[in-house]
């Protein structure tokens, strides 16, 4: 559980309501069509991740692309608001400065 997690899903519930709990049922939809559709296929084929089908059918240059581009839309992107978010409320909490 990160830090955005904390912090995002009360301010959810807080704005919006009761709608959030359509989440639980989107989620609870997901997982099913995930256990039904997803898991047959990567058994059928012998593997188990998405890391196993892209080493396995992708050639050596779209798999450096796509490390590459995931690195750099990690790290610009969303990388510093989990970094500094757990430290953020640690110093609220605290009061330390």
């Amino acid at each position: 559980m990160s830090a955005i997690t904390v912090l995002g899903i009360p301010a959810e519930v807080y704005r919006y309501g009761t709608m959030f709990s359509w989440f639980a049922v989107s989620y609870t939809i997901v997982a099913l069509v995930t256990a039904n559709v997803f898991v047959p296929v990567f058994y059928n084929l012998g593997i188990s991740s998405t890391y196993e089908v892209r080493c396995k059918y992708f050639v050596l240059q779209l798999r450096f692309l796509h490390v590459l581009v995931r690195t750099v839309a990690r790290t610009s992107s969303i990388g510093g608001l989990y970094v500094c978010s757990g430290g953020l409320d640690i110093l609220k909490i605290t009061k330390l400065h």
